[in-house]
């Protein structure tokens, strides 16, 4: 029993741990790093467009309940729209349509972004489209098929991504490729989101061995999302911050 209490005791620790450390800010000295903590995920300010999108979900997963393991958790999907705000990314890419929504969150920010979806499940890319339909999201352009297809495909016409979002996260064979298809394209000010970072062993590995790449400097874990940016004016560094 003793050895039970000492475990418990140690994974209340652990949780405690996890939601004080870079808390508000504390104890980051990176200007960089402390900006996006208190400014992105600390805030909590209403979007104007974040209301209209919710209301969008309301209406689809009311008609179509067994679609709703799909989406994305709308704490997470008002994150993706505040970092998208933040960082002002023009060309996204997302892997993985999270039924759209994930689209419409990161590219609501502002009508002149370019935002490709790709999905190779029909029966959800047929979902997603009638999703940016109805949103009238005229910036959001889906394509069905293959992952690393229809990645390569649009990367023939694309020349840099600022934000990349890798959201099929049943399916992490496919991480180590598709970055390496999309490495050559990302710079500086680059984005890439990670979903799940935690779902199997698979994708937590990746995570730690993206975190560990020499093209990333700065990772930021909020436990259900991973966040790398590739800046390297920037200190490298692993953060973990409460969500």
């Amino acid at each position: 029993m003793q050895i039970i209490s000492d475990r418990k005791a140690f994974k209340r620790g652990v949780l405690l741990y996890r939601k004080i450390r870079y808390r508000k800010g504390h104890g980051v000295h990176s200007p960089f790093v402390f900006n996006f903590i208190t400014k992105v995920i600390d805030e909590r300010a209403a979007y104007y467009c974040l209301k209209d999108i919710e209301l969008t979900r309301k209406k689809f997963f009311y008609e179509n309940e067994p679609f709703h393991k799909w989406e994305i958790r709308p704490k997470y999907g008002a994150l993706l729209m505040r970092i998208s705000n933040y960082l002002k990314p023009q060309n996204l890419l997302l892997i993985g349509s999270d039924l759209s929504f994930s689209a419409l969150y990161s590219s609501s920010y502002a009508s002149t972004t370019r935002c490709v979806v790709l999905e190779e499940k029909t029966e959800i890319a047929a979902f997603s489209r009638s999703v940016i339909e109805k949103h009238r999201a005229k910036n959001i352009l889906l394509k069905e098929g293959v992952y690393q297809k229809t990645v390569s495909e649009v990367l023939e016409h694309t020349d840099k991504l600022d934000f990349v979002y890798f959201g099929y996260p049943n399916d992490s064979a496919l991480d180590i490729p598709v970055f390496e298809c999309i490495l050559p394209h990302l710079h500086e000010h680059s984005v890439l989101i990670l979903r799940g970072i935690r779902k199997t062993k698979d994708r937590k590995e990746f995570w730690n061995r993206l975190c560990a790449r020499p093209e990333v400097s700065v990772t930021i874990d909020v436990y259900e999302l991973g966040i790398a940016f590739f800046n390297h004016k920037i200190h490298k560094k692993n953060y973990i911050v409460s969500f």
